[in-house]
C-alpha cells in the first residue's frame, strides 16, 4: 500500500472493524507499522470521539437545539455527498432527544456507513458551532449571598454558579458594606482569592450552635462549593477570679481578610467571645488549611474588629474595641497584623498563670463618665460604635447605662473619643441623650452646673494607654511590643 490510509478507512477502524476485511484490515495495520502521518491522523480521531465521549452526559439544552439547526440542513435542491451525510444524520438523529454531541456518538455508532469521509468536516462543523452557541459559564465565584437559608454563590455574569442550603443562617450578601459604626456589626460571609490561583473562595459563619453551620466555626468553600477546610477558635484560657470567667462554648462574632499589599499572602482574623462575653479570643486562622496561626486574648468582651492605616506609615493595623473586665473600662487594642499574642493588661489578682505579655501596639482605656448620677448605672462602660475619620484617625463610641429620670429605665448613651494618628485625644462629644438627661437632671436639682459638650472635656486626662508595665495619661506605646520588635512569631496561646 503505497497511498496514504483515506480517512474513512480510518474512522470504520475505530468506528465498525467488522466492516473491513480481514485482509484489507491487515494490509491497514502493516501500514500504520511504517506510516507515521497515518498513526498521527489516528490519534487524532481517537483523540475526537473520547471529546465527544465526555459529553454522553450533559443534559439537553436550548442551545443545542439551535446549534443544530444551523448546522443541519434540510431539503437542499442539491446536495453534496458531505450535505446527504449531515441530512441523514438529522433524520436518524434528530428525533432523539439528547445533546446535540450524545446525538452524534449514537448517529455515528448505529449508521456507521454513512459517516464516509465526511465525518471529519461534520464533527468540525459541530465543534465549532457549539464553541459559539454553548459557551462555558465562568465558574468564578465573584460574589455571594444567603436567601431564604439557601448559599448562592454568582459569578461576574450574575450567573448562580452554585448554591447549598445554609439552615438558620439571615439573608446577606458578601457585598454588603461592612459598617463598624454600626453596634455590634457582623459579618456572614467574604468572598476573596486565598491561595493566588485566580478563583475566589466564600468564607462562611453560622449564626447558632446547634445548626449545620455553627457559629463556632469558619467554613472555607473552594469555588465548586466543596467545603476546603473548616475553623473552630481553639482552646480558651482562664483570666482572673471574676465570675464571667467561666466557660462557655465561644461564638464568632466577626472575621476580616487583609492583605500587606496585592500580593500579600492574605491574611484571616477570627473574632469570637465565651459566653457571657468574656473572654474574647482574637486568632488568625492560614488561609490555606485553616490552621490557627496566632493569637491574642482580652479580658472582657470585644465585638468590634476594623483594620485601618491610623497613623499614614503605610501598614494596616487591627482596631480592636469592646470592654476590659479587669479594670471594668471600655478599651481599644491596637495590634500589628504579623505578630498578635499574649492577653490584654490585667490587675494582678486578674492575671492567667501565662502572665500578660500582651503584643499590642497600643492598648488605651477610656473612663466612667462619673459626671452624672444615677443608682442604676452598670459598673462598666463599653466601646459599642467605631466611626473611621478616615485620614484623621478614628472616633470611639464609649457607651454607659444612664438611670434616665424620665422613665426609670436604663438609658443608652454614648461619648466619643476622637484619636487622631498619633492616638492623642483630639476632642470629646456627647450625644444628644446624655445632654438631654444631664439638662434634666440640673433643672431638678440633682447636678450643680448644667451639662454641654464641654462638661466631658475632662475625661481627657483620664484616658489611660498602657506602657507595658502600668497605665500612664499620655499617648504611649506599649513597651512590650517595642521589645519584641523583628520578632516573626508571637504566637503565645494555641
Amino acid at each position: 500500500m503505497t497511498d496514504h490510509i483515506d480517512i474513512s478507512r480510518l474512522e470504520s477502524i475505530l468506528l465498525a472493524p467488522g466492516s473491513l476485511g480481514v485482509e484489507e484490515l491487515a494490509r491497514i495495520r502493516l501500514h500504520l507499522e511504517s506510516c507515521a502521518l497515518c498513526r498521527d491522523n489516528l490519534e487524532l480521531l481517537q483523540r475526537m470521539h473520547q471529546k465527544l465521549g465526555m459529553e454522553l452526559n450533559v443534559p439537553p439544552s436550548e442551545a443545542d437545539r439551535q446549534a443544530a439547526g444551523r448546522i443541519l440542513p434540510r431539503g437542499l435542491a442539491r446536495r453534496t455527498p458531505e450535505e446527504r451525510i449531515i441530512e441523514a444524520y438529522a433524520e436518524a438523529v434528530e428525533p432523539y432527544k439528547r445533546p446535540l454531541a450524545k446525538r452524534f456518538i449514537r448517529f455515528v455508532n448505529t449508521h456507521p456507513y454513512q459517516s464516509g469521509g465526511a465525518f471529519v468536516a461534520v464533527l468540525a462543523a459541530i465543534v465549532v458551532a457549539l464553541s459559539f452557541t454553548v459557551p462555558t459559564k465562568d465558574q468564578n465565584p465573584t460574589y455571594a449571598e444567603i436567601k431564604n437559608y439557601v448559599l448562592y454563590a454568582y459569578n461576574k455574569e450574575a450567573e448562580v454558579i452554585w448554591k447549598k442550603g445554609v439552615p438558620g443562617l439571615p439573608d446577606w450578601r458578601s457585598t454588603t458594606p461592612f459598617d463598624p459604626e454600626r453596634s455590634y456589626p457582623k459579618r456572614f460571609l467574604s468572598v476573596d482569592d486565598l491561595d493566588g490561583d485566580g478563583f475566589n473562595e466564600i468564607l462562611l459563619v453560622g449564626s447558632s450552635l446547634q445548626d449545620e453551620f455553627t457559629s463556632d466555626t469558619l467554613y472555607c468553600f473552594n469555588k465548586s462549593g466543596d467545603l476546603r477546610w473548616q475553623a473552630g477558635v481553639g482552646p480558651m484560657i482562664s483570666l482572673g477570679q471574676s465570675g464571667s470567667a467561666r466557660h462557655n462554648r465561644p461564638k464568632i462574632v466577626n472575621f476580616l481578610v487583609m492583605r500587606k499589599s496585592p500580593e500579600a499572602r492574605p491574611q484571616i482574623f477570627v473574632l469570637t467571645n465565651e459566653e457571657i462575653y468574656s473572654p474574647t479570643k482574637l486568632l488568625e486562622v492560614n488561609a490555606k488549611d485553616g490552621r490557627i496561626m496566632q493569637s491574642y486574648f482580652n479580658r472582657g468582651g470585644c465585638s468590634i474588629l476594623l483594620q485601618k492605616d491610623v497613623d499614614l506609615d503605610g501598614k494596616e493595623e487591627l482596631l480592636l474595641c469592646g470592654v476590659n473586665d479587669g479594670f471594668n473600662r471600655a478599651c481599644l487594642a491596637v495590634l500589628d497584623p504579623s505578630r498578635i499574642g499574649g492577653c490584654s493588661p490585667l490587675p494582678p489578682s486578674e492575671m492567667p498563670p501565662e502572665g500578660t505579655g500582651g503584643q499590642e501596639m497600643y492598648y488605651i482605656l477610656f473612663p466612667r463618665w462619673q459626671i452624672l448620677p444615677g443608682g442604676r448605672q452598670r459598673i462598666y462602660n463599653y466601646v459599642q460604635r467605631l466611626i473611621d475619620l478616615q485620614e484623621s484617625g478614628v472616633d470611639v463610641g464609649v457607651t454607659e447605662y444612664l438611670a434616665d429620670p424620665r422613665t426609670g429605665e436604663d438609658a443608652v448613651s454614648s461619648v466619643y473619643f476622637a484619636l487622631g494618628r498619633t492616638w492623642s485625644v483630639e476632642r470629646i462629644m456627647a450625644d444628644d441623650n446624655v445632654i438631654e438627661v444631664g439638662q434634666l437632671l440640673y433643672k431638678q436639682g440633682k447636678i450643680k452646673a448644667p451639662v454641654t459638650s464641654a462638661t466631658f472635656a475632662s475625661l481627657k486626662d483620664s484616658v489611660l494607654y498602657w506602657n507595658g508595665s502600668k497605665f500612664v495619661n499620655t499617648p504611649t506605646m506599649n513597651g512590650n511590643y517595642k521589645t519584641a520588635a523583628g520578632a516573626t512569631d508571637t504566637q503565645t496561646y494555641p
